[in-house]
């Protein structure tokens, strides 16, 4: 499987760079908005359209190495995905869903004790018009 995130900041997935995904999770929502009525019971809830669609990607990611280059990898790379400037898209390539251009919405990693030579990271990836 081939996976990679480009642009600003760059990431190959692989046993060498940026780790091993090990879960690519996609969710698409079509952002309706139910109203229940008083009194009634669901099936007569008014559920409105009033938006288009937006498609989420949680990648889980596992990354090996020594403490230092884990620590380094954490503060230039992992923690530059989000950085307070999305002005710009970011363009996510996978085998199964193709080139798509997302905003990272999320970082999220876990360090368990000691001094770490694995960690798992999860980035959550929402779609985006490119260049927006």
């Amino acid at each position: 499987m081939t996976w990679s995130i480009s642009g600003r900041v760059n990431f190959t997935f692989d046993s060498t760079n940026e780790g091993i995904i090990t879960n690519e999770n996609v969710t698409k929502d079509a952002n309706l908005m139910p109203f229940p009525l008083i009194g009634l019971d669901s099936d007569e809830t008014d559920v409105f359209d009033f938006g288009g669609t937006t498609r989420m990607i949680t990648l889980t990611v596992e990354k090996s190495g020594t403490t230092s280059a884990i620590n380094t990898f954490i503060q230039t790379k992992l923690l530059a995905l989000i950085n307070g400037d999305q002005s710009d898209t970011l363009t996510y390539v996978s085998d199964r869903l193709g080139t798509v251009y997302v905003k990272v919405m999320n970082v999220t990693f876990d360090i368990v004790g000691g001094t770490p030579t694995k960690f798992i990271y999860t980035l959550k990836l929402i779609e985006a018009t490119q260049g927006v």
